[in-house]
């Protein structure tokens, strides 16, 4: 199904359920296998505006880069560009999503708001893009089917008081 097809669905009085809003860009996913220092240096170069760490004690909200070798996952957003940072066996995964904002008839993104724990405040919601491509191998049964491809995180929403 095409992105027009499924806005006209969207539109469609006749539906009993909303559809998400799809945005068309283009989403490049390039996976790095790091030392912890190797993995500083590329948060730091990114220069969050948001981001998170979990450790085996804690979860916290920071922009900084880990300071703490027993990272198990962090991720890191400046608005455009994100870092998905995963430690396997000592090393460090670090997963960088560019995005380009010129439509792709083949990915779009929908907004996903996610509802925090009250131990983060005053932090209440991560918000991500919901990644899909659509499938344009010639020879796949899932031709023309739109697949998940990815969860980019993006920030965060601050409670209001």
């Amino acid at each position: 199904m095409s992105l027009e097809s499924y806005q006209e669905l969207q539109q469609a009085s006749e539906l009993m359920v909303g559809l998400p809003t799809l945005i068309s860009a283009s989403l490049t996913l390039t996976a790095t296998s790091s030392t912890f220092a190797e993995m500083v240096v590329q948060v730091n170069d990114l220069n969050p505006s948001a981001g998170w760490q979990m450790y085996r004690d804690e979860t916290t909200a920071s922009t900084s880069a880990p300071n703490r070798e027993d990272l198990i996952e962090a991720q890191y957003s400046n608005g455009t560009h994100s870092l998905h940072v995963k430690q396997q066996n000592g090393v460090f995964i670090v997963t960088t999503f560019t995005v380009d904002n010129t439509p792709n008839s083949d990915q779009v993104f929908k907004a996903q708001v996610m509802q925090l724990s009250n131990k983060v405040k005053p932090i209440s919601e991560a918000v991500y893009h919901l990644w899909y491509q659509r499938q344009s191998d010639e020879n796949s049964p899932q031709r023309g089917l739109w697949q998940p491809l990815a969860q980019q995180f993006i920030g965060f929403n601050k409670e209001v008081c």
